[in-house]
């Protein structure tokens, strides 16, 4: 079950949607479900800006999302951040958001 809590300026149904279907992907992949997990949104004050932070085996992914990011960008780093919930760390996952084309779909959506 994900918990959504939005303090940002984008929209909690779009951003609802782009995480939905991403955790749905990142559980295919793995073959596991996540059982707990809550997301935190707040805003950016900086154009274009996505940041995650989540802890390795955690529950809770926290983001900072601007009004004018790509939908695309939140949803890899969603998944970047789903990755550390389910234990990977920097060693295995890399800094860089390398996956970002399989986004792509989010960016019919708007923030």
């Amino acid at each position: 079950m994900m918990k959504t809590i939005n303090k940002s300026e984008a929209d909690t149904n779009v951003l609802r949607k782009i995480f939905r279907k991403t955790l749905r992907y990142n559980t295919k992949l793995e073959m596991k479900p996540i059982k707990k997990l809550t997301v935190v949104i707040t805003n950016s004050r900086r154009s274009m800006r996505v940041s995650g932070r989540a802890r390795v085996g955690g529950w809770k992914v926290r983001m900072i999302v601007s009004k004018d990011a790509k939908p695309s960008t939140v949803a890899a780093v969603f998944f970047h951040e789903l990755q550390h919930i389910r234990g990977y760390n920097h060693k295995v996952l890399g800094t860089k958001i390398i996956y970002k084309d399989d986004f792509q779909w989010a960016n019919a959506y708007s923030l």
